[in-house]
C-alpha cells in the first residue's frame, strides 16, 4: 500500500518490474507522473543487472517528461533521466553515446543559473573520459624531443 509520506517500498517496486506495460499504462497516476515511475523502475533494473530493460524503461520515461518539460520548462526530470540514461551507457561500456546524453544535460544546466546538480553531471563527463583514456594502448613515442630514443633515454 501507500505510505502516508507517498513513498513506495523495495517490494511493491520489484512488483512493479514484473508488471506489464499496459499495467503501467493502468497506474492511478497523472501522466507525467508514469514518467517518473518509469525512471524509479529502470534505476531497479539496472540495480540488478537488466541494464537493456532499464535502459527501455528510461526511453519511454524520457518521452514522458519531455513533453511536461516542453510546456513547463523545468528540465530538472528530463535532465535527471537522460542522466540515468547516460549512466546506463556507461554500464554498457559505449561510452561515446553516454557523453552525447551528458552534454545534452549539460547544456541544459549552464543555461540555469545555479543548477547545483551541474557538479554530478561534470562528475560523469569525467569519468567517460577516464574510461576512454584508461582502454587506450599508449606506445611510448619513437623519439623524444631531444632527438635520444625512449628505449635508451640516457646515452
Amino acid at each position: 500500500g501507500e505510505k502516508p509520506d507517498g513513498k513506495v517500498s523495495a517490494s511493491e517496486l520489484l512488483e512493479l518490474l514484473r508488471a506489464k506495460p499496459n499495467r503501467l499504462n493502468d497506474l492511478d497516476r497523472d501522466h507525467p507522473c508514469k514518467g517518473v515511475v518509469l525512471s524509479n523502475l529502470a534505476s531497479c533494473d539496472m540495480m540488478y543487472g537488466n541494464i537493456t530493460d532499464g535502459l527501455q524503461k528510461l526511453r519511454d520515461a524520457a518521452t514522458i517528461v519531455q513533453r511536461e518539460a516542453l510546456t513547463t520548462r523545468d528540465y530538472s526530470k528530463l535532465n535527471s533521466v537522460l542522466t540515468n540514461i547516460a549512466v546506463g551507457y556507461i554500464h554498457l561500456e559505449d561510452y561515446d553515446i553516454a557523453l552525447n546524453y551528458l552534454s545534452q544535460v549539460l547544456a541544459r544546466q549552464e543555461q540555469k543559473v545555479m543548477d547545483v546538480s551541474i557538479h554530478r553531471t561534470l562528475y560523469h563527463i569525467g569519468y567517460c573520459f577516464l574510461v576512454k583514456a584508461n582502454r587506450f594502448k599508449i606506445v611510448f613515442d619513437e623519439k623524444r624531443m631531444d632527438q635520444r630514443k625512449q628505449q635508451q633515454p640516457v646515452e
